[in-house]
């Protein structure tokens, strides 16, 4: 105990910030991550060995299409929940969860025109998919404003327990459906159903139970933010192009190449994306603090003057995670997923825009302050040029179009929160 006290004082003073404090909320979030992580790796495992390429990416097309008309379901309400609990509003909670679930059936009619769409065009299996969609999808994507809640509040271990436990029981139920359809030997639309139908329910339960959990504890006597609607639908707004630029490219895939190459590409990307979200945990949970720390002219003076030399040194941290990550991937994709090696050279190369994550935490920053003409510069400048990289790079390069457009665009949002920051 007495090292790590003395190895936390020194990572303090290295990164100038309460290294304490990050680790009581990281130990939490970053164990439900590890949970995360542990799950998904399982059904990878299982995905990868026995599901179809052409079923999976099939599925994983009908997922980035739920993912990015995700937009109904106004996202930045969420981080609207956190900066309005943590300056006093409790009360918003209510306003924002009602409005991101009432605002989540456009999801629904989406994925309704999009059935309509593939079964004119007699692509059952989608059409089935999507109609299956577009009655669970309001429920697992528009009732998650009770995650904003805990993290709001500051009570990570809270969040954590029933974060890890939601994806426990979709990793359970999900791993039973992948033996079901081996044993039975399912069709291919019967087996696509079965992987939409259990994704969206195993998240739309727990996210029931646990959004009128919060709902009942919060009087409604307590203090709205009255900044809280209009943030959030500017925040919201200002979203829509990095929620594009983050599943334009599995679309362009499907399209171009087809099922077989959106499987390689999504087994490429996922082990990318969980390394990121360990590492960016500690920003989830420096936002409260941040906003607290932006709340006066003179608190924000302060913290834009020793900000930047902090994350400049976390991105020391975040060079080895990578390193490391590069020189094991080739061991592991032979280790865990044999059928998709081919995967390896794109998963490195899109391992290497994380050194520089860090930076992003600039954007929680403005995010904190509220201030919209920043937000909205950053967060459809470098979004639109990640975009317009996928369009064209994909139709030339396939995959590699994809992972440098990836690359490229996250590279470019840093250096873009660094310039607008400072």
């Amino acid at each position: 105990m007495r090292f790590i006290s003395i190895l936390q004082r020194a990572l303090s003073k290295f990164l100038g910030t309460d290294v304490r404090y990050l680790a009581a909320g990281s130990f939490w979030l970053s164990l439900n991550k590890v949970t995360n992580i542990i799950v998904a790796l399982l059904i990878s495992v299982a995905y990868a060995r026995y599901i179809s390429k052409d079923t999976y990416g099939t599925y994983r097309y009908i997922v980035s299409f739920i993912g990015m008309f995700g937009i109904f379901a106004v996202p930045g309400m969420g981080t609207t929940i956190i900066r309005s609990i943590a300056r006093g509003y409790a009360g918003t909670f209510k306003y924002a969860a009602a409005t991101m679930f009432l605002f989540s059936w456009g999801i629904s009619f989406s994925c309704v025109a999009a059935a309509i769409y593939f079964h004119l065009q007699g692509v059952f299996a989608l059409s089935v998919g999507f109609f299956l969609a577009a009655f669970l999808v309001p429920f697992s994507e528009g009732l998650g404003a009770w995650r904003s809640y805990y993290t709001g509040t500051k009570q990570f271990q809270k969040g954590m327990i029933f974060s890890s436990a939601t994806q426990l029981l979709y990793g359970v139920v999900m791993l039973g459906g992948i033996a079901g359809i081996t044993l039975y030997q399912f069709s291919n639309i019967a087996a696509l159903g079965l992987l939409v139908g259990i994704y969206l329910t195993a998240h739309a339960v727990p996210n029931i139970i646990l959004t009128r959990r919060v709902w009942n504890r919060i009087p409604s006597s307590l203090p709205k933010d009255p900044q809280a609607p209009r943030y959030g639908i500017h925040l919201s707004v200002s979203e829509i192009p990095s929620i594009v630029a983050t599943y334009v490219d599995s679309l362009l895939l499907f399209s171009l190449l087809g099922a077989e190459s959106l499987a390689v590409f999504s087994f490429a990307f996922a082990p990318v994306e969980q390394l990121k979200s360990i590492i960016g945990t500690a920003g989830t949970v420096s936002m409260p603090k941040i906003a607290e720390k932006t709340a006066t002219p003179q608190a924000r003076a302060a913290l834009r003057s020793s900000l930047p030399k902090k994350l400049f040194r976390a991105s020391l941290f975040t060079a080895g995670a990578v390193g490391a990550y590069v020189l094991a991937a080739p061991l592991l994709f032979d280790i865990l997923f044999p059928q998709y090696t081919q995967a390896v050279p794109f998963t490195q190369v899109l391992a290497l825009s994380l050194i520089s994550l860090p930076l992003s935490m600039f954007g929680t920053t403005l995010k904190a302050e509220g201030n919209l003409k920043k937000i909205y510069i950053f967060s459809i400048g470098a979004p639109l040029v990640q975009i317009l990289a996928m369009f064209i790079l994909i139709p030339v390069f396939g995959i590699w179009g994809a992972v440098w457009a990836r690359v490229g665009g996250r590279l470019f949002n840093h250096a873009l929160l660094t310039y607008l920051y400072l």
